[in-house]
C-alpha cells in the first residue's frame, strides 16, 4: 500500500520543514550584513543582541558552577542563577574573532 501524502503545509516531525504546496513558497533568510554596512536599526539590534549574548553568557557562567558531570544541575541552581535564553534563534551567531 502506498503512504498518504500529507496535506498542504503539514510540518513533517523531526525534519524542521513543511510538506506540500506552503513548504514551497517559503523565503530565504536574509543575509547577515557586514560590519561595514550597520546603520540606524541595524547598530541598535546590534548593541542589543551584545547585551543579550553578555547576560547570557553570565548566566551559563553561573550556572556552571552548579552542573553535574552527566548534565544536569545540583539543587539550588536556580536560586541562584537567572535563566536567560540563548539570543542565537533572534540575533545569530556571534561573530567570534
Amino acid at each position: 500500500a502506498l503512504a498518504a501524502e500529507p496535506a498542504a503545509g503539514t510540518i513533517v516531525p523531526g525534519s524542521g520543514t513543511t510538506q506540500g504546496p506552503k513548504a514551497a513558497h517559503a523565503r530565504p533568510a536574509a543575509p547577515a550584513p557586514t560590519a561595514g554596512s550597520l546603520s540606524g536599526p541595524d547598530q541598535d539590534k546590534d548593541k542589543r543582541c551584545a547585551a543579550l549574548r553578555k547576560r547570557y553568557a553570565q548566566s551559563q557562567s553561573c550556572f556552571s558552577r552548579y552542573r553535574l558531570k552527566d548534565g544536569g544541575l545540583k539543587p539550588g541552581a536556580y536560586r541562584k542563577c537567572k535563566e536567560i535564553p540563548n539570543p542565537s534563534l533572534q540575533c545569530g551567531s556571534a561573530v567570534v574573532g
